[in-house]
Parts: C-alpha cells; sequence; structure tokens
C-alpha cells in the first residue's frame, strides 16, 4: 500500500504499480497544473520488490535536494522528498513502500484517512459482523460485491474508482494495475472436481472437522462452526444421488428451509457461506480454483464438491465418487 504525502494538503497519494505524474492531462496518474513541470516529467514503478522512480523532465526532479541523472533511475526509502520543481512548488515525501495492492480509499474528508488493502475475499467493515463481501475472481482479473444482509445472493461486478459503502462510509476502488500475468501461467490450474472433502464429525453433532485432498496433497481446514453448514449441504446433495435425482438439480436447497434445519436467519447464514467460501479461496489461492464451494442462485445454494466422505464417530456415513454414492450403514 504505497503512498507519499503530498507536501502542500497533506493528502495521501496512492501509487500504481507504474505511476505517471505530469501536466498532460489524460496521460498521467497524477496531474500537476504548473507549467515547470512537463508533460510526463517522472515515474514511480514497482521492479523487483523495489520502487523506482525516473526522471523524465525538462527541468529536472530533485530527491532530497539533489538532482536525478535522467540516465539512471532511483531507489525510493522512507522519507525521502520528492521534488517536481525549481521553485520547491510540488514536493511529495515518500511515506510507504510497501508493494502495490488493490485499495479502498475513502471517498470523502469525515475524518477517515486509512485505505483499506483488499484481500482477495475480503469481510467488510469486519470478519466478525460483516455488511458486504468483496471478492476477487482471478480468471476474470475483477472485482464483485455481495450484500450479506440481502437472501437474493445478487453479486455485482465493480469497476475501478466505482463506490462501496458500508459502516455510513463511502470507498472508492483503487486498482494496483500489477500485471501477475506470469506468475498466473506458470500456476497449474484445478477445477473442485480435483478435490475431496472428507467431515469428520461428532457423535452429537457438535463439532465437525474438514480436510481436504487436493492435487498438492492434505490440507487441514480445522474444526469451525461453519463447517457444519457445508456437511449439512453435502449430505442434502448425497441424499438427492441416492434418490437419482437429475444432475443440475443436484443438491440445492431453498435458503428459508436451510435456515429452519440450521435454526439461523438468513443474515449469519450468509455469514457463514462466506466465511466457507472464504477459507477455501485462502487454502487454496495456489491452485486457481474458479469454482465456488458453496454455490447460490436465487434463494437457493448448494454444496458443488463432486467427491466427499462423511464420517460420524470415526464411521463412515456416506461417500462420494465419481457422482456414484455408497451408503453406509
Amino acid at each position: 500500500m504505497a503512498y507519499l504525502i503530498e507536501e502542500g494538503t497533506k493528502k495521501a497519494l496512492y501509487l500504481y504499480a507504474h505511476h505517471s505524474f505530469g501536466r498532460f492531462i489524460y496521460s498521467v496518474d497524477t496531474l500537476i497544473s504548473n507549467p515547470a513541470i512537463s508533460k510526463i516529467h517522472m515515474t514511480i514503478e514497482w521492479q523487483n520488490n523495489k520502487w523506482l522512480l525516473r526522471d523524465l523532465s525538462r527541468n529536472g526532479t530533485w530527491v532530497n535536494d539533489t538532482r536525478l541523472d535522467k540516465k539512471k533511475t532511483r531507489i525510493l526509502k522512507l522519507g525521502d522528498c520528492i521534488t517536481l520543481s525549481p521553485d520547491k512548488s510540488n514536493n511529495y515525501i515518500v511515506q510507504d513502500l510497501s508493494a502495490p495492492c488493490d485499495l479502498l480509499i475513502p471517498d470523502n474528508d469525515d475524518g477517515v484517512t486509512d485505505a483499506i488493502e483488499l484481500k482477495p475475499y475480503h469481510l467488510l467493515p469486519c470478519e466478525e459482523v460483516p455488511e458486504i463481501a468483496m471478492i476477487f475472481n482471478k480468471n476474470e482479473n475483477c472485482w464483485s460485491i455481495e450484500y450479506i444482509n440481502k437472501d437474493d445472493s445478487s453479486s455485482f461486478r465493480l469497476n475501478e474508482h466505482e463506490n462501496v459503502e458500508f459502516n455510513g462510509q463511502k470507498w472508492k476502488l483503487k486498482l494496483s494495475h500489477l500485471e501477475n500475468d506470469t506468475e498466473a501461467h506458470n500456476t497449474e490450474e484445478f477445477s473442485i472436481d480435483d478435490l475431496e472433502l472428507i467431515f469428520d464429525i461428532s457423535l452429537d453433532e457438535e463439532t465437525t472437522c474438514l480436510k481436504l485432498t487436493s492435487p498438492k496433497g492434505l490440507i487441514d481446514f480445522k474444526t469451525y462452526i461453519h463447517h457444519y453448514l457445508t456437511l449439512h449441504l453435502a449430505r442434502c446433495k448425497a441424499k438427492d444421488i441416492k434418490t437419482n435425482i437429475n444432475h443440475d438439480m443436484l443438491g440445492w436447497i431453498n435458503t428459508e428451509t436451510l435456515c429452519k434445519d440450521l435454526g439461523l436467519d438468513i443474515y449469519h447464514l450468509n455469514i457463514q457461506i462466506h466465511r466457507i467460501r472464504k477459507q477455501f479461496s485462502e487454502l487454496l489461492s495456489d491452485l486457481l480454483i474458479s469454482d465456488n464451494i458453496i454455490e447460490r442462485r436465487k434463494k437457493h445454494v448448494r454444496f458443488t464438491g463432486s467427491a466427499f466422505e462423511i464420517y460420524k464417530g470415526k464411521q463412515l456415513e456416506s461417500a462420494i465418487n465419481n457422482n456414484q454414492l455408497t451408503c453406509h450403514n
């Protein structure tokens, strides 16, 4: 979340992965209306885990009162003072040198100053009492938003600079413009069909442990309350398979029915669904799985796993493998 402080206004200027300064409107990221400033005066760019400054100007750029050599880049350091004009009317102080990332920036001047560094699956304003979920889709390279207190489960795509509101505060989406193409091409892609989930539930059904076998080995999802929701949906899917229901209809359950079954209201049901998805997103981030473990459509949800085993008190209750169900009593 690298940013500079504009010395005159004391405002934070958050940096794109490649950030240009100058007076050429529509062609620079930070516009400076000063005739002493060149059309494209300088750039700051993230390269090899460092922020590099390059002077492209006619009148010069200074760092800590030392004029830069136009043939060289300058590695930025915390506290550096960047001056873009001889009269020192455009100064910036280097305040943070973190790697570029996507952000939510406060959209007003009501005293909130800190930006929010977005994680690929982010519950806001906090994990405990979220109002929205911000979700990054790797395949489409875009952000979407879902409102947790709604039953329609609608997901809305967000464009850069679009407003987001939660906890009575408006925020604006700012993208890092960091290119990850090389990383994406070097990562093997798997789907939900490549995973097998193993549920281990106590006899009183008070605790549910979840483990998962993936192409990269065994992953322990540990014991969480939200695993019982996943287990319940897996049981619904197993029941549908046993009755030979049409494949497109497998496992779908009405959210109102689900709330009654689990003793939850729609808000807390949505929280658990997002916590499940978030945990899968975080623990399987390197597998590039595009499917959600919990799929949604209007007022219905279902478990998308195609292979799983359920153990109750260490005894196998049911198992699905390649859409074939084997029941054990």
